[in-house]
């Protein structure tokens, strides 16, 4: 290492001592020169991404402050051309004179401000309270609508049909009040239940005229949608038709039930002949009541009575199967197995 070391020093001797001492002044004053411009350049440089940094943040803020509003505005002639489009839908199918018009319009803003949503989609649900026929209630519906779809997290659609289906079954003539209660009872069931509101809704128009012209109310129509939902946790229109096919049953009303799928079951003579036997057997009472009255046999009381007979022993499981296969058909069979077992659910939500 030592004889490495000294071979390296006497050649750096060697190369140095052949350079003259002007030269390395000369390659000393050059380089301190480079590097004096090269720092100046640097400084010249930095100052200069600096401004360019700063100059472009500001933009990006004065941009974004620039856009929100003009975003907004956008979304806003949006909502105003919807809203013109609406008023002329509702004014094509109603006789409402301009100045109602004009009112109406107004109105829609604060309206769907309270329930956090569009004047358009309050407007859209009025034009079709309207086409329904509903007159001077339609605005006051499609905020009941309004409040049914925000309660029930359901669409506009689901929550308009529910409630012209409700009032046009039970004759309400478009009172607020009654489709109000509606709502409220829907809205117990849904927050005391396994079951929700957008099954309900999707149940109701299904059965909503046979459960009327059978006499139930809409109290019990809802509570008995309510239990076989919550009991089953199948969808609210397989609810529906299920009840269809027993209160026709039970009602003697000949005729096909079509469910969503496009699959019949036709209630026959032999169908109802079959409930009407069940019934004489397990609930006499409610048929000499309806017999003496001049009156169709209450579909409750004798589901009711059919649910008694069962918790009691007199009737089992086997004999229960084949009357509810007769007159609901093997796929409604679960439904209404749920609404005579779970009867006292059914009470409770009429409670």
């Amino acid at each position: 290492q030592l004889d490495r070391l000294s071979t390296f020093y006497t050649r750096s001797q060697a190369s140095f001592g052949s350079i003259k001492y002007d030269q390395i002044a000369s390659g000393a004053a050059n380089a301190n020169q480079k590097v004096q411009q090269l720092t100046m350049s640097q400084r010249l440089f930095g100052d200069s991404m600096g401004n360019v940094i700063a100059k472009m943040a500001a933009w990006q803020v004065m941009g974004a402050v620039i856009a929100k509003p003009i975003a907004a505005f956008k979304e806003a002639l949006s909502v105003m051309k919807e809203v013109d489009k609406q008023l002329t839908n509702i004014q094509k199918v109603s006789d409402i004179s301009p100045t109602e018009l004009n009112t109406l319009g107004k109105g829609a803003y604060a309206t769907a401000s309270k329930y956090g949503v569009g004047a358009d989609e309050y407007l859209a649900a009025t034009y079709n309270f309207q086409k329904a026929g509903l007159g001077s209630s339609s605005a006051g519906l499609a905020e009941i609508s309004t409040k049914l779809q925000l309660v029930g997290d359901t669409t506009a659609d689901v929550a308009s049909k529910m409630i012209i289906a409700t009032n046009n079954a039970w004759e309400m003539g478009g009172s607020m009040e009654a489709l109000s209660l509606m709502v409220d009872k829907a809205d117990y069931i849904n927050n005391n239940y396994a079951t929700d509101i957008a099954k309900l809704s999707e149940g109701m128009p299904v059965v909503a005229s046979v459960a009327a012209n059978a006499n139930m109310s809409m109290e019990e129509t809802l509570a008995a949608l309510g239990t076989i939902t919550a009991s089953t946790q199948e969808t609210g229109s397989k609810a529906a038709y299920a009840m269809r096919a027993l209160i026709m049953n039970i009602t003697g009303e000949i005729g096909d039930v079509v469910n969503e799928e496009g699959e019949a079951f036709t209630v026959t003579q032999d169908s109802i002949n079959s409930m009407t036997d069940a019934l004489k057997r397990f609930a006499p009472e409610v048929v000499q009541t309806a017999k003496e009255m001049g009156t169709v046999i209450d579909p409750m009381e004798a589901i009711g009575a059919l649910s008694q007979a069962y918790q009691e022993g007199l009737l089992n499981d086997i004999e229960l199967t084949d009357i509810l296969m007769s007159v609901g058909g093997k796929m409604r069979t679960n439904q209404l197995t749920a609404l005579i077992k779970n009867f006292d659910t059914y009470q409770e939500m009429l409670e």
